[in-house]
């Protein structure tokens, strides 16, 4: 059985939250919080496919939330669909340079909103689809290039992998020096451990309900 999208609505009118949500309930899985501190969290613990955000709320306004959200790396991506009685065209400008994907005014169509949500939830697909081709078509490039040079430079490609394990040793003593001042690391004795690691040739690794 296909996994539902959820889309979590943030409003603090339990009267649109409830119209919002017999909209959605047989399309997607839904969430509804009514502040934006409790979206966020929500957001950042929860597998959230879109974000159904009001503007107009006590505490963290929507603009806030929106901004906050796309400011956290892992939650940037989600789309995030303004619903307000806000209707000046300074308010909807705001919404979309803050990060909003869209903007629906009230009062609302059922119809629209389920189209809308549906267009951005299929590009935000289509978008992810996108990504992780690219992402495997270039690890398959390096890894065709990687096989050529060891091939063709086995030398070369020995040279490269010791200064990368030399520079990666250097960044861990530098490491050491900042997070431990009292450490008295000199710059001749960070190179000589350097060379000392790589020549080794050792590698060690460090180990719909209301919210």
């Amino acid at each position: 059985m296909e996994q539902l999208d959820t889309i979590l609505i943030v409003d603090d009118s339990h009267l649109h939250n409830a119209m919002l949500n017999d909209i959605l309930a047989p399309h997607y899985r839904v969430m509804i919080t009514d502040n934006g501190s409790k979206a966020l969290h929500i957001a950042s613990t929860q597998r959230i496919n879109m974000v159904l955000l009001d503007i107009m709320m006590p505490g963290i306004d929507g603009f806030a939330v929106c901004h906050s959200l796309k400011n956290i790396p892992a939650l940037a991506e989600i789309p995030i669909l303004f619903i307000s009685a806000l209707s000046n065209t300074s308010d909807i400008v705001h919404a979309f340079k803050t990060g909003g994907a869209d903007y629906i005014t009230k009062p609302y169509q059922a119809e629209e909103v389920l189209a809308r949500i549906g267009v951005h939830l299929r590009l935000q697909r289509s978008k992810a689809e996108v990504q992780s081709l690219l992402s495997q078509t270039m690890n398959g490039v390096i890894e065709i290039i990687n096989d050529l040079l060891t091939s063709k430079y086995p030398v070369l490609v020995r040279h490269v992998n010791q200064m990368r394990l030399t520079a990666e040793k250097m960044m861990q003593l530098l490491s050491i020096g900042r997070h431990h001042p009292q450490s008295t690391y000199s710059s001749s004795k960070i190179t000589a451990r350097s060379i000392g690691y790589h020549r080794s040739g050792s590698v060690h690794s460090e180990h719909a309900h209301y919210v």
